[in-house]
């Protein structure tokens, strides 16, 4: 495309008075006013709780309501970062109480991770606006559209996304959408990482990321070959620069360009904000002649970078260019070098920051008249509308000796201190005779007006609400949620959500993740066949889009069920197959792209329509968008990663028609008591997956085998994670070095959640490994269900994953 075209693209998209966003992080109150001295539009913060970036300065509940009337007196927009995972007793009895006070004072708008938050903010706080965090990895316009009817009016979409999926969330959903323009990227998509929770125990989803992807490992292939010489960091990802393709985010629809770093220095929230700034407002005025100066690209670079930086995802897939194999601070002199140029820059940008104030214009008049009090008049146009104050004080008097000087008493007014007002115009209304009035009472009345401008403004923005009825029932929800976890710890019952289930029961789901899996579990099912498999068993479920037909047909000949093509109802209804023996279902991929979205709701519809399945697995918002536009929800099952790890998450998610779920990897067994499972399934046995990643490690480390292979990381205490290449979809699944299991934990576990479903999960194993697991798992329900305890000791490792620790 030739620099016209490019022109008029840009203007048709982002028609003159469009509002463009820069939006900077504040780690801290200096943070912020920086970010404000440099330029930025709007801030996000964190408060004291419940923020993605626990580790930050972030302020106290008192300065954070100072904070959000200093923002507003600057005529910008303060988004506070509500956006971890929330407990039950935290999310029904401590969020309303403590988002409260920030919404009366005006904050514009929350950052939210957890739909059980999104429910409750939407029915407690109807005039705040809530953004759908890039922690919920939005991936296409079905999950955008799911969030934009449950009340989020803006999303950050994933991070991996390019221009062309951007474009298409904004044209067919017509929500905001916010984009990463600079700062750190993330090795997993945001949301769906479990890395650091699983091993250390700092849970991302809570805030406290240890940021293990950024240690060194070496990598081999599934010959069990070394791929490289020396230390690589292979899933360290470089730093995000975007500032060159501001001009195509902005016609792909983006109007809010977001700066990643609310753990880095306010010199460098300055510095990174002010450039973004300068081209932001070239681009306004000049479209046509835009261009980026080569200087600023090391300027930024010079602020800080990890190993060098890259466009991220917007023109490219994935790639080794994006990630920083080689950590070049471990060179003494390179260190040395860098920290000196950084050192300098941070002194500029800091002598610069103290030089600067934020001001608003304003008038004012001043009318003396003989034997009257002084009358100030003030007025101001904000970006909240039209603000005026009058104060009056002072007996005018007329001179005897030393009347006024006009043009001392316009200095005087001019002088605003540390006030967030700037005299632009000073009149002056005096009689022909001569008056007098002290110094001092001019000063006062200057300063008192002021301050009533300053309220006048700040009411435009303030609140009167109080908490609404819906507001208040979720409060007595904590309250009461609170009672019964006092009578559970007195008595020592679970929370009562359903009978327990006798072992008799239970059925166990067993769950293939990768097509390399299928023929050896179907071999292994053939030799375990005695004819009682069908007692504990429920069915097998399989990879949607990685399946052959002809596993199909050896599946179905071991579920001895009648599962070729029949009719369905013709209202959609969901057939349920009665006859005997074993029952299907099919897991959605982890993630679900634009380009393989019509392919996969394609497969979704025939296979329901072939096979009758119990139901479909879904692991992301858009599995989830993908199911609702084809009206099932009745066959979704969530994954253990959507994000239910409290009841009203549960609760939206019924309120979209799902009713089924799976219980979450971080909830220890304590908290899964206070937990509603109704409708709960508990994984028993599985790697955990720890990473879901756009990158992949084999085309990093060598080249694409446009093949599904697994390839192992080993860390510096020499654990191995399988990393399994997810080729026809373009990921790559990171699991834990060792499986989880809950085998000896299944009465516990069973009678804490009144679940009668569990699932067995095979991602790496061999074939003597999986007819372990699965004899395994018969005699642990076979002792289950004679009432003795049971060991389930493998012949290799394994863990219990949160069941007892948890995250805090």
């Amino acid at each position: 495309m030739n620099e016209d075209a490019l022109g008029r693209e840009k203007s048709a998209a982002c028609p003159p008075g469009t509002e463009l966003e820069l939006l900077a992080p504040a780690g801290s109150v200096e943070a912020l006013d920086a970010a404000l001295k440099a330029g930025a539009d709007a801030v996000y913060i964190g408060g004291s709780r419940f923020g993605a970036r626990a580790y930050a300065d972030n302020p106290d509940d008192i300065t954070l309501l100072r904070t959000i009337d200093r923002v507003h007196m600057a005529g910008r927009k303060l988004y506070l970062t509500v956006n971890t995972l929330f407990k039950n007793q935290e999310l029904e009895g401590e969020l309303l109480t403590w988002l409260a006070p920030f919404y009366r004072q005006g904050l514009d708008g929350v950052i939210v991770q957890d739909p059980g938050v999104v429910k409750v903010v939407r029915a407690s706080f109807p005039g705040m606006e809530i953004h759908a965090s890039t922690q919920m990895a939005v991936t296409g316009a079905a999950g955008a559209r799911m969030m934009k009817r449950a009340g989020i009016c803006r999303v950050v979409p994933a991070r991996e996304l390019s221009l062309d999926e951007i474009r298409q969330i904004h044209q067919e959903t017509h929500l905001a959408v916010e984009c990463f323009v600079h700062g750190a990227m993330c090795y997993s998509y945001s949301g769906m990482c479990l890395m650091s929770s699983m091993i250390g125990g700092r849970s991302g989803n809570r805030g406290r990321c240890a940021g293990v992807c950024r240690l060194p490992c070496s990598v081999r292939d599934d010959r069990g070959e070394q791929l490289h010489r020396g230390a690589v960091w292979p899933l360290s990802m470089k730093d995000l620069c975007a500032l060159e393709l501001l001009p195509e985010l902005i016609e792909a629809g983006c109007t809010s360009f977001k700066i990643e770093g609310r753990m880095k220095r306010p010199e460098y929230t300055a510095g990174v904000t002010e450039l973004y700034r300068k081209y932001i407002d070239l681009w306004k005025t000049s479209p046509d002649v835009w261009k980026v100066d080569p200087g600023d690209l090391k300027r930024l670079q010079t602020l800080f970078n990890r190993d060098g930086l890259s466009q991220g995802y917007y023109h490219t897939r994935n790639g080794r260019g994006m990630i920083a194999l080689q950590n070049l601070k471990q060179s003494d002199q390179q260190a040395k070098l860098r920290s000196a140029a950084v050192q300098k820059a941070y002194e500029t940008i800091s002598a610069g920051l103290r030089k600067s104030r934020i001001k608003t214009p304003c008038d004012v008049c001043l009318e003396l008249q003989p034997e009257a009090p002084a009358k100030l008049m003030l007025k101001a146009e904000t970006s909240a509308g039209a603000v005026r104050a009058e104060v009056s004080g002072g007996l005018v008097q007329a001179a005897r000796e030393h009347p006024v000087d006009k043009t001392q008493i316009l200095r005087q007014l001019r002088k605003t201190g540390d006030s967030p007002w700037e005299i632009q115009e000073a009149e002056l209304r005096i009689p022909d005779r001569q008056i007098f009035m002290p110094v001092s009472q001019i000063n006062a009345l200057r300063r008192d007006g002021l301050e009533s401008l300053t309220r006048a403004c700040l009411q435009k923005y303030h609140r009167q609400e109080t908490l609404s009825e819906a507001a208040d029932g979720i409060a007595a929800a904590g309250t009461d949620a609170a009672k019964s976890k006092t009578a559970a710890a007195r008595t020592g019952n679970r929370k009562s959500t359903g009978k327990p289930v006798a072992p008799s029961e239970w059925k166990v789901w067993l769950q293939i993740e990768h097509p390399g899996q299928i023929d050896k579990t179907i071999q292994v099912l053939k030799k375990l066949m005695d004819g009682n498999l069908d007692k504990m068993f429920a069915g097998i479920c399989l990879p949607l889009m990685d399946v052959t037909e002809e596993q199909m047909k050896s599946v179905c000949r071991i579920l001895r069920a009648d599962v070729r093509k029949s009719a369905v109802e013709s209202a959609g209804g969901y057939a349920q197959n009665q006859k005997p023996g074993l029952r299907l279902r099919f897991s959605l991929p982890h993630v679900i792209r634009a380009d393989q979205y019509r392919q996969i709701r394609e497969r979704t519809e025939s296979f329901y329509t072939l096979y009758e399945p119990d139901g479909f697995l879904a692991r992301s918002l858009e599995g989830l968008g993908l199911l609702q536009e084809l009206h099932m929800e009745h066959a979704g099952i969530l994954d253990a990663g959507l994000f239910t790890w409290n009841n009203q998450a549960l609760e939206f998610y019924r309120s979209l028609g799902f009713h089924r779920d799976t219980v979450p990897y971080e909830l220890n067994r304590q908290e899964l008591r206070r937990r509603d499972n109704s409708g709960s399934e508990l994984v028993l046995y599985g790697r955990t997956p720890l990473m879901i990643s756009a990158q992949c490690v084999r085309k990093t480390m060598d080249r694409c085998a446009k093949r599904n292979d697994t390839m192992l990381l080993r860390d510096r205490k020499g654990a191995e994670f399988p990393v399994v290449c997810c080729c026809g979809q373009c990921y790559n699944c990171l699991y834990n070095s060792v499986p989880q299991s809950l085998l000896a934990n299944w009465a516990d576990a069973a009678g804490i959640t009144g679940t009668a479903v569990f699932r067995v999960i095979i991602t790496t194993e061999t074939m003597a490994q999986i007819e372990e697991v699965l004899q395994k798992t018969m005699q642990a329900y076979g002792a289950a269900a004679g009432g003795r305890p049971e060991a389930a000791r493998f012949s290799f490792p394994t863990t219990g994953g949160h069941y007892k620790r948890g995250v805090e």
